[in-house]
């Protein structure tokens, strides 16, 4: 999916696997399905999946044909960026009939943003588990020293500081340090 401040671009790569060409003639795009347990006055339960215009994203009507056994791009192009959920529902109308299909593999790229920074560092893992385990222990490290910094770390301007330095002169204290 791309998108700028005012429209989303969504891109379904399909694959036709069968000898001849298919015609997409609606695709719909919803965040999830709702599942139902309903039980009405004196019937049995019943169960359903119910597909909500709440969560849908858009509606296409544009004919889009996949040739035999070949992929092809859909691009749908909407007004508004909504937030995208982990997965996307897309509903399918073609020349086989209606299909549903659940797409986990999202990527939201943000077109006309930069962003400039500077990294301290960029570690690579192999393992999910050991890359989560890095990420958690430079986190707890990250909050000790900023702690530290502003626990120990005075902040204190020179009149403070001169009002410290009478206060500890005055009391039977006396700083550390070399003796006049």
């Amino acid at each position: 999916m791309h998108r700028d401040d005012l429209h989303s671009i969504f891109i379904l790569v399909t694959e036709n696997r069968q000898n001849y060409p298919v015609s997409i003639t609606r695709s719909d795009c919803y965040k999830r399905k709702k599942f139902e347990v309903m039980k009405k006055n004196g019937k049995f339960p019943e169960y359903a999946e119910r597909i909500s215009i709440k969560e849908m994203l858009f509606t296409n009507s544009d004919q889009f044909e996949v040739p035999a056994r070949a992929y092809t791009d859909l691009n749908i192009k909407v007004s508004g960026t909504p937030e995208i959920p982990k997965s996307l529902l897309f509903l399918l109308v073609t020349s086989h009939g209606y299909h549903e299909l659940t797409c986990k593999d999202i990527s939201v790229v943000d077109i006309g943003k930069v962003e400039v920074f500077g990294a301290e560092y960029k570690d690579e893992y192999n393992s999910k588990v050991a890359a989560k385990l890095a990420f958690y222990k430079k986190i707890l490290k990250e909050l000790i020293n900023r702690f530290k910094r502003h626990r120990w770390t005075p902040q204190l301007n020179n009149k403070r500081l001169t009002q410290l330095k009478n206060f500890t002169k005055s009391f039977w204290f006396k700083p550390p340090g070399p003796s006049a």
